[in-house]
């Protein structure tokens, strides 16, 4: 860790396990692991997962933020290639809800519109991406392609989380209302 920002990292309780496991050789694997197993379930927190992981190791930043980003367009793939194959049932058993949800409705809009750019665009937002992925599968869009839109998507996303985290310990001691301790060890 760099400067203390591990530090303040593991003041925060929910984040303290995870700092300590971050800096260990297999972590990234892991985290990569999990963001391909999150196309699978409703919430892995693949960004809580990614943030102590850059701090770990500043220097990889960019590595780490793509292999999470590889691990999530896989698991994305899989998941569009089995509801091509097996369809609604499918879906129903993995997310029994999920058909009759908004975040159904609006992923049709979306790639109805704007196609695998629209899944691209999803998989950057904050919006959980498994609708519009599954809506890929069942129009039989080429796994390529889904791979593609997702591996971009995720990238942009998770460049710009990890290169927030880097940065908002100094950016957060400049604020007014920030404590000395911010970034700092002590």
């Amino acid at each position: 860790m760099h400067k203390g920002e591990g530090h303040f990292i593991q003041k925060l309780n929910p984040f303290r396990r995870i700092g300590k496991l971050a800096d260990r050789r297999g972590y990234t694997a892991l985290v990569a692991f999990l963001a391909a197993v999150d196309a699978f379930v409703l919430f892995v927190p693949n960004e809580v997962l990614l943030i102590p992981a850059v701090l770990a190791r500043r220097k990889f930043w960019i590595g780490i933020s793509l292999w999470v980003s590889l691990g999530s367009a896989i698991g994305a793939t899989l998941f569009g290639y089995l509801v091509g194959k097996y369809g609604e049932v499918f879906i129903h058993s993995v997310f029994p809800s999920i058909l009759n949800s908004d975040e159904w409705r609006k992923s049709v809009q979306v790639i109805q519109d704007h196609g695998t750019w629209g899944l691209a665009v999803i998989s950057i937002s904050p919006l959980p991406q498994h609708a519009a992925v599954a809506i890929a599968g069942l129009a039989h869009l080429s796994l390529k392609k889904i791979f593609i839109s997702v591996l971009v998507g995720r990238a942009i996303k998770y460049l710009v989380v990890s290169w927030c985290a880097l940065h908002a310990p100094r950016f957060l001691k400049r604020l007014p209302f920030a404590t000395k301790n911010v970034g700092q060890k002590g």
